[in-house]
């Protein structure tokens, strides 16, 4: 049997809405020799300053860098890494955003080209190969958007800059940004491809998906016990909640933009509602592969929104100002709330013998480790979760200095079942310090 047909979901007119797994549906030791593993990687953009993240010291004695403070609380499933280096994003002078992004995932040296691709596979898509059943295979997710098309960097195609997945050479992956979409794709059995005046009509109706599948939400409800009961009301009433706000009205059609959010959006609530979806997904094992972009590589996001003047990238060109550094620990430590929140939403999740946490690998870092030298050696890298007991977390790994970020990824392909010989084009062994 396939675990397509082995996952229960809600059935109504044109919608098919996935629940989590239930004791009352299936016996716990069924549960516990299939609880799936999932790979989620959250990337921040223009790097982040090692004194923001990295430790003084190594081994289980985790000290936080001030960046970290929002991690506090999930410590015990928090594992930092430093000393790696992606060489093969370091190949050429100019373009460092681009080559940094464009190699992140593929540890592959890039084509310098507007109109020609040219990289690797890279190491998410290579774990989606393992999970043929799901759903989605892997979501591509993101909060700006933009065209593949021309240049954003040094003569490099801006595909490079704003997609993290590439399933080939050529072949990079779009994302999903508005929170409407997702949820549609998710939950509502529609494509991905509708257009603003869809999508605005949509707003104007007064059915919810989840309305559409109460009929058979209430039966599923007669034949669980009491506590599965609950559990289904508070998650298909936290999916109803989240339905309200991303479908809130617009005041006008032309309000709703086809490519992307509308403007001076709310940009953090715009990353929670993406969280939410994301958890969603990972609970009901629509997919177990995720990627999410903070922002756009080499952003000039403007974080006015939290106090901070100037933009992002700007402001990465510190040349040790104090200000400026200051403005960008602030930014770090934002960035760091978000990837906390998606984790603790992810953690309250109880799943076989631990939680949704416990049973997945999240890995944040960026594209460069300091944005004033553009550099991609002692990248931050940040582990949460324990990939199913495969990761001893809780500790800060120093690996030898410049040791290739491949290396890394041919570790996390072990972690789920797809080990490999060689990633990229320095990956030759798995970390040491992780076996």
């Amino acid at each position: 049997m396939s675990l397509m047909s082995r996952r229960r979901f809600l059935f109504g007119a044109g919608a098919a809405v996935a629940i989590p797994y239930l004791e009352s549906l299936g016996p716990r030791v069924a549960r516990a020799a299939t609880t799936p593993k999932r790979f989620v990687v959250f990337y921040v953009p223009n790097g982040i300053q090692a004194s923001d993240w990295k430790p003084e010291n190594r081994g289980p004695e985790l000290e936080l860098a001030p960046a970290l403070e929002p991690l506090r609380s999930l410590q015990s499933k928090l594992t930092l890494i430093s000393g790696l280096a992606n060489a093969p994003a370091q190949r050429d002078e100019d373009g460092a955003h681009a080559r940094g992004t464009g190699s992140f995932l593929t540890s592959t040296a890039i084509l310098r080209s507007e109109d020609r691709l040219e990289n690797g596979v890279s190491v998410d898509q290579l774990i989606a190969r393992g999970n043929p059943d799901s759903r989605f295979p892997s979501l591509e997710l993101g909060i700006d958007g933009g065209a593949f098309s021309g240049s954003c960097d040094s003569g490099y195609s801006c595909a490079y800059q704003r997609s993290l997945a590439w399933s080939g050479p050529s072949s990079p992956l779009p994302k999903i940004i508005t929170p409407r979409v997702l949820f549609e794709r998710l939950f509502g059995g529609t494509s991905v491809a509708r257009t603003a005046l869809d999508r605005a009509r949509k707003s104007r109706q007064a059915a919810s998906v989840l309305d559409s599948v109460r009929a058979d939400a209430k039966s599923l409800s007669a034949e669980l016990s009491s506590p599965d009961r609950r559990k289904l009301d508070e998650y298909l009433t936290s999916l109803r909640e989240l339905e309200q706000r991303i479908f809130a009205p617009p005041t006008d059609v032309c309000s709703v933009p086809e490519l992307g959010p509308p403007p001076n959006r709310d940009i953090p609530r715009h990353v929670r509602e993406m969280s939410e979806l994301m958890v969603a997904a990972l609970r009901c094992d629509l997919t177990r592969v995720v990627t999410f972009m903070l922002a756009t590589s080499g952003s000039n996001r403007s974080y006015s929104f939290m106090g901070v003047d100037g933009d992002h990238h700007d402001l990465s060109h510190h040349g040790r100002d104090a200000d400026k550094l200051q403005k960008l620990r602030r930014i770090a430590t934002w960035e760091v709330e978000q990837l906390a929140y998606l984790c603790r939403r992810m953690d309250e999740v109880e799943e076989g013998d631990g939680t949704l946490l416990d049973h997945s690998l999240v890995y944040c870092s960026s594209e460069i480790s300091d944005g004033d030298l553009h550099n991609a050696d002692d990248l931050p890298v940040i582990l949460l979760g324990r990939a199913g007991g495969a990761l001893c977390a809780g500790r800060h790994v120093r690996a030898r200095d410049r040791e290739p970020l491949a290396n890394l990824y041919l570790t996390f392909l072990r972690y789920f079942d797809r080990p490999e010989s060689r990633f990229g084009d320095d990956g030759t062994h798995e970390l040491s310090e992780l076996a």
